[in-house]
């Protein structure tokens, strides 16, 4: 699959997920095959892997059965989702020009 970002030893196939051969040795790196049911396939985890950001991942579904998407990375030996800030970000309110007559004595 690739090499564990934590010890550099193989991260193997391991029926129900992916994990460091470094467990010997201490190492607890594990990936899923499946995440908030969606399937992280091979090639997903291969990219992950090799320090990359994955594509935007759709499909996850949250505790409350939400569906969302997310771009996948590995952080510290963490998986970690990243999402698309665009949508969060806050609509800038316009003020209304002021109309302001000028007075003339």
């Amino acid at each position: 699959m690739g090499r564990c970002p934590l010890c550099g030893q193989p991260v193997l196939d391991k029926g129900k997920f992916y994990g460091c051969a470094g467990y010997v040795s201490g190492c607890k790196f594990t990936l899923p095959k499946e995440l908030l049911s969606k399937d992280l396939d091979p090639s997903i985890i291969r990219t992950l892997l090799s320090g990359k950001k994955t594509r935007k991942l759709k499909g996850f579904k949250s505790k409350t059965g939400k569906s969302f998407d997310a771009v996948l990375t590995i952080q510290e030996g963490k998986l970690v989702f990243q999402f698309d800030q665009s949508k969060f970000r806050q609509k800038k309110v316009r003020k209304k020009p002021v109309n302001r007559r000028m007075r003339s004595s």
